[in-house]
């Protein structure tokens, strides 16, 4: 799977003046499974909206097989780690809406992956995105800095890891509120997210798991509408 080159999305208000408040997360939802697709219900969201994903796989001989409706977004393998995730993301249509589900499957079962999936309401789309390379060995989840189009934009922090570890949100910048995470299974996913008013430097964002271990970290930026 290759990587998506990203349109950033040239959302304004009225008179061309960003809108005065970044898009906000609708809801949470997440899965796991050793053998069979994570079948997730959509969390609230309207017709518009935007759906992001990230997806953690304890191996890197089973390959994410792409939803349907959905984008990727970003994909890294992890060959001396034995480990690979994706980010992609969604429209929202009619059907989400109502509460569709989305079957995230691998093309070879019997290996742990896990979702952590949020909808983000009053977007229009993504302004840019990037990972920061993998930790060996480390409780850090670090991504980014990345430079936002314009101002009011939505922060997400979406990290990954290869045991049952729990997830602490950034600190910084900003005040960041943990959306979720999943540990059922030994591969980890967990999303944050923090209002981001300006169109300086993100800096590096964050993160942390309880144990050292591999995995990593996401900075997606989510435009305003």
């Amino acid at each position: 799977m290759s990587l998506t080159p990203l349109g950033v999305y040239a959302a304004q208000g009225a008179g061309g003046a960003p809108p005065a408040t970044p898009p906000t997360v609708g809801g949470y939802t997440s899965g796991s499974s050793n053998s069979a697709a994570v079948s997730l219900t959509t969390p609230t969201c309207a017709v518009g909206d935007l759906l992001v994903a990230m997806w953690s796989i304890r191996s890197t001989s089973r390959n994410p097989l792409l939803p349907s409706g959905w984008t990727w977004l970003l994909s890294s393998v992890y060959t001396g780690s034995n480990m690979r995730d994706a980010a992609l993301y969604k429209v929202a249509d009619s059907a989400d809406a109502a509460g569709a589900s989305h079957s995230f499957a691998l093309d070879s079962y019997s290996i742990a992956h896990s979702v952590s999936f949020v909808t983000v309401q009053g977007s229009g789309g993504i302004d840019s995105a990037a990972r920061t390379g993998y930790s060996t060995g480390s409780t850090s989840r670090a991504a980014g800095p990345l430079t936002p189009g314009q101002a009011n934009n939505l922060l997400l922090h979406m990290a990954t890891w290869r045991d049952t570890s729990t997830y602490t949100a950034p600190s910084t910048p900003g005040t960041w509120t943990k959306q979720g995470q999943e540990t059922a299974l030994v591969t980890g996913t967990a999303i944050a997210s923090s209002p981001y008013d300006s169109t300086s430097s993100t800096g590096t964002v964050t993160g942390t798991v309880t144990a050292t271990t591999t995995g990593a970290a996401w900075l997606v930026v989510c435009a305003p509408a």
